[in-house]
């Protein structure tokens, strides 16, 4: 048993060791020398950017808060991306109405003169009233934001002043909108023009219907919940809305 023993040790000194094993131990060493820097700098970075560290990195936290003028210069930054971010939503349709209206012209006279000359039309008609904000013309002084630090992150929170909801538009529905009626005298050449002020007629009368079933007060709801919306999913954690009151009543 000893004799077999130092045989072995002999045959194990004696042995040469490969180039290619010496390569791949040199390989190894290295290899666990480079990530070992590698966690030692991540570690590093954590540090110099944590808020709460001393020392004079320390000012380099989320807010970037070497001093006022830096924490200013970020918040106005974040302030130009919240404007832009609004205006991109340019007119914006928060509410819409659909009514019908019913309108009339006649020139009813004597008799005779209704033989001869009369001209009447009616109009039966369906126009579709569109209603939202103007968030195009926002100004910086509309927009106003809070950062504040908040653990390794900031807080943001936004104000934003919106415009008076107004009427974008009204519009006719063509496959609605008919001449259900034409009444001519016997010598009467018909006003060419007389469909269109009807048309013009039935648009005024369908505002109005919007009016009455308080539109603006609901593209003014609507408005202020989808700006609530977009200015979150932009990374706000408090998002106020206000709204301008109407300049002049709806009509």
């Amino acid at each position: 048993m000893l004799v077999r023993r130092q045989w072995w040790m002999i045959q194990y000194r004696s042995s040469p060791v490969p180039p290619e094993t010496r390569y791949a131990h040199t390989m190894r060493i290295k290899s666990g020398l480079a990530a070992l820097c590698v966690v030692l700098v991540a570690v590093l970075a954590t540090w110099v950017a944590w808020p709460g560290q001393t020392g004079p990195n320390r000012l380099r936290g989320p807010l970037g808060t070497a001093g006022p003028a830096a924490a200013a210069a970020r918040t106005t930054t974040i302030q130009e991306g919240a404007l832009k971010e609004l205006r991109a939503l340019n007119r914006l349709e928060t509410a819409a109405f659909t009514a019908d209206a019913i309108v009339e012209s006649d020139n009813k006279g004597n008799p005779l003169q209704n033989l001869l000359y009369r001209d009447r039309m009616l109009l039966v008609a369906r126009g579709r009233v569109v209603a939202g904000v103007d968030l195009a013309s926002l100004s910086a002084e509309d927009v106003t934001v809070d950062v504040a630090a908040a653990g390794p992150g900031e807080r943001r929170t936004l104000a934003v002043r919106l415009r008076a909801p107004e009427i974008l538009g009204v519009a006719l529905e063509n496959d609605a909108t008919r001449v259900y009626d034409r009444t001519l005298g016997l010598l009467s050449k018909g006003d060419k023009d007389l469909e269109t002020r009807l048309r013009r007629e039935a648009e005024a009368a369908v505002r109005r219907s919007a009016c009455r079933a308080h539109l603006l007060e609901a593209a003014e709801r609507n408005a202020a919940a989808a700006v609530r919306r977009t200015m979150a999913l932009a990374g706000f954690a408090s998002v106020r809305v206000d709204v301008s009151p109407p300049a002049a009543p709806c009509g």
